[in-house]
């Protein structure tokens, strides 16, 4: 518990939360879209940092077959040299993506109650 609540990374995305209610929440899967409402509503321009970054998924083609639960990070991140990354839910196996639906349930429902729910990865486990 102590190292999830360290890494601003793992944290719970629950504990940024500052108001009560919000007027807009944005999901990640639709990251432009939530630069051109911001635009168009504040004149806040968000700049995409993903490509100077390289920490995004969108410049790689997903592997959505397999297990890669137990892969070595060194492999991933020749997979990622090579184009390719395992999509999400290839990295849990059953009893890891509990263990994740159980750490951040409060996450998993604050998405569901904003966004479309089919984009979680595991929302059968909501």
């Amino acid at each position: 518990e102590t190292l999830r609540m360290a890494n601003i990374h793992w944290r719970p995305q629950v504990d940024f939360l500052v108001y009560e209610t919000y007027s807009k929440v944005f999901a990640l899967e639709a990251f432009h879209m939530a630069g051109k409402t911001l635009k168009a509503k504040i004149g806040l321009m968000v700049h995409d940092a993903r490509k100077l970054t390289g920490h995004g998924t969108d410049a790689v083609t997903l592997v959505r077959t397999g297990s890669f639960a137990d892969t070595p990070l060194a492999e991933l991140s020749a997979m990622k040299r090579a184009g390719t990354l395992p999509a999400h839910a290839q990295l849990y196996d059953a009893d890891l993506a509990h263990q994740a639906a159980d750490l951040y349930a409060e996450d998993m429902a604050l998405y569901a109650a904003h966004l479309n729910v089919k984009n979680l990865t595991f929302s059968e486990l909501l």
